[in-house]
């Protein structure tokens, strides 16, 4: 009765279809209709029916602190499905040990499988996205790799200041710069950055069609690419969090093993109380 790990359900058929209001996540800093930046780092506005054209141009250090917001709201994201993703896991786990569960039907199964799916999906897909209004991780990458020293070895070593102890900075940037970009390094290898992107983009590839042509539409053509397994989307989820992980350390001096959180309360009591009297 419970979800199969072998793959994602197919493109289900709207039923019953309600209209909802969908709300900006509280602390995302709002975004002027019609102005983005350019990968070229130049602001932009482009009313609708209007004539845009160039509003500035954008420091090195104004560069580093829009990055930085953007990873703020792209961590956001991938935390969330991580969470989702061991949630989901769990719930299976409980499931699978309850023979009386697995014996009696339910919709509630399909709706948590269609809503960790369905989630997951467009949580990888807002990663991939390279429109240029969207804030997304391989638009990140892309600027990162075309300039590379905006995470420079003398930029992640600022990053210690805070410490107060010189030598102690001066050794944990060392070491930490050499362990994640190369002991020789002054900046980041942008062959290295390039292959973040391509992996990415390989993990995602197949993730990013579902959603676009099963989620967030339904598509006449249907889908010319196969159906995602578990296996597939907990791979790509391995890769954003990897990535994600990654950039906090070097772009904010950030260090984290995982993006999963350590619940300070037993999430699952719920499931200990009856739910019907």
């Amino acid at each position: 009765m419970h979800t199969s790990r072998r793959s994602l359900p197919g493109c289900m058929r709207p039923s019953d279809a309600r209209t909802e209001k969908w709300h900006v996540c509280p602390g995302r800093p709002p975004i002027l209709r019609g102005a983005y930046i350019t990968e070229e780092g130049v602001v932009t506005y482009a009313p609708p029916g209007g004539r845009g054209g160039v509003l500035m141009d954008i420091t090195l250090d104004e560069r580093r602190g829009r990055l930085s917001k953007w990873l703020d709201i792209i961590k956001e994201n991938v935390t969330e499905a991580v969470i989702n993703q061991h949630i989901f896991w769990e719930m299976q786990d409980i499931i699978r040990h309850n023979p009386q569960l697995q014996k009696t039907p339910s919709a509630f199964y399909q709706w948590m499988g269609a809503a960790f799916v369905h989630s997951s999906a467009l949580a990888v897909r807002r990663e991939v996205d390279r429109d240029p209004k969207s804030v997304s991780l391989v638009r990140f990458l892309t600027e990162v790799r075309d300039r590379p020293d905006l995470v420079s070895r003398e930029y992640h070593r600022s990053l210690y200041d805070r410490l107060g102890d010189k030598e102690l900075a001066d050794d944990l940037a060392r070491r930490t710069y050499d362990r994640h970009v190369g002991a020789s390094a002054t900046a980041l290898d942008q062959n290295t950055v390039q292959q973040e992107i391509d992996s990415l983009q390989k993990t995602s590839k197949i993730i990013r069609h579902y959603a676009n042509r099963a989620v967030a539409h339904y598509d006449t053509r249907g889908l010319s690419e196969p159906v995602p397994s578990f296996a597939d989307l907990g791979e790509c989820l391995r890769v954003l969090e990897t990535l994600v992980l990654r950039y906090m350390l070097l772009l904010k001096g950030a260090s984290q093993s995982t993006l999963l959180p350590t619940f300070m309360y037993d999430w699952k009591a719920i499931f200990r109380i009856a739910w019907i009297g």
